[in-house]
């Protein structure tokens, strides 16, 4: 999979911009402010259907705009493939080969981006939430029925929430509790079936970068207790039933895959205690490989893989290993303010000062 063209229009701080795309990718370099990240954006927003700069679209309106439109053309399966995003305050449309999508969802089915952004620093050491969130996605992209399920659970969590709050009868709790269960356990099975796959990938990679120098590994954490010889289902059951009571009083929903973890440990201990930036990027990078691998090992086509700087807070060493990685079959964007960085990779460069 590549991305061949790219054309922006009053998108961020490009008023009009057209950009024939190397196959092999390009190092994007310019001052801080030119919009190397808002390229990467432009890109992932045709993968994704928005933005991981912000939440909001009106954002992304060029000064004294009233719409902006991303249109780009990807080629994979050996065909080419035009998604074209158009935002006009409130209204946003997207079009597949000029058939417009209902669901952003859809985009999942086609194009595979893989994005490294600053804050993904924040992957070991951030909120729960954001490793739900990163491994979610990844999962989505590895298999689109993950996506539904989550769809669904998130539905059911919102409806058994609102029941919680109010006065209820057994029978209506009972129904939401089956629907409930029954798709949690499905997404904690999805993620466990991913992470098996996900860490042996992350402890070679993590071994290669820091020269086999730090044992990496990864565990799942679920949110209410396992007995042994038990399954999740019965087990997530069990908890439901035994705490009914306290979900009643703080009126909402304390224990599902909505509140599970994912836990990862250096040479045996805390890696959100005792990882340094360097080791903390070095993981990210690790596992955004191992994303793009399984991606390839699920859909038999390389995904595009874009890093935001992500040589910052590296040693030399780990740097000269990240760049051996980067020499892939993979269509790879890279954005730096110092393009002496990633000299030795050799990929074509786009100057934005000269654009």
């Amino acid at each position: 999979m590549r991305i061949n063209h790219l054309l922006l229009e009053n998108y961020r701080n490009y008023s009009n911009l057209k950009l024939d795309l190397h196959p092999a990718g390009a190092i994007i370099f310019g001052k801080n402010g030119s919009g190397k990240t808002n390229l990467l954006e432009a890109i992932a927003y045709s993968a994704f259907g928005r933005s991981f700069q912000t939440i909001h679209d009106d954002d992304l309106i060029h000064f004294q705009r009233d719409f902006f439109r991303i249109n780009s053309e990807f080629y994979l399966n050996d065909k080419n493939l035009n998604i074209d995003s158009a935002y006009s305050r409130n209204n946003k449309k997207i079009k597949i080969n000029q058939h417009q999508i209902k669901r952003l969802s859809e985009l999942f089915k086609y194009i595979k981006v893989v994005y490294f952004s600053p804050q993904d620093i924040d992957f070991s050491a951030g909120s729960p939430g954001f490793r739900r969130y990163f491994f979610d996605l990844a999962i989505s992209q590895f298999s689109y029925q993950y996506m539904e399920i989550l769809k669904q659970y998130s539905r059911v969590l919102k409806q058994r929430n609102a029941l919680l709050k109010h006065n209820f009868s057994r029978e209506e709790k009972l129904t939401w509790d089956e629907s409930y269960i029954k798709l949690g356990t499905q997404i904690i099975k999805k993620r466990k079936e991913y992470l098996q796959k996900f860490d042996p990938k992350l402890t070679e990679y993590h071994n290669f970068i820091s020269n086999n120098n730090e044992v990496l590994t990864s565990e799942y954490l679920i949110s209410f207790p396992m007995e042994k010889g038990k399954n999740i289902e019965s087990c997530f059951e069990e908890c439901l039933r035994k705490n009914e009571k306290k979900e009643i009083e703080n009126q909402r929903s304390m224990y599902g895959p909505h509140l599970d973890d994912y836990y990862f440990r250096l040479n045996g201990r805390s890696f959100r205690k005792f990882g340094s930036q360097g080791q903390k990027r070095s993981l990210v990078i690790s596992a955004r490989l191992v994303q793009a691998n399984l991606i390839f090992e699920s859909a038999g086509d390389y995904p595009i893989l874009m890093f935001d700087d992500i040589l910052a807070d590296l040693d030399t060493g780990r740097t000269s290993r990240i760049l051996q990685l980067l020499k892939t079959d993979h269509q790879i964007f890279i954005a730096t303010p110092n393009l002496n960085h990633y000299e030795i990779a050799g990929f074509p460069k786009i100057d934005l000062e000269q654009l």
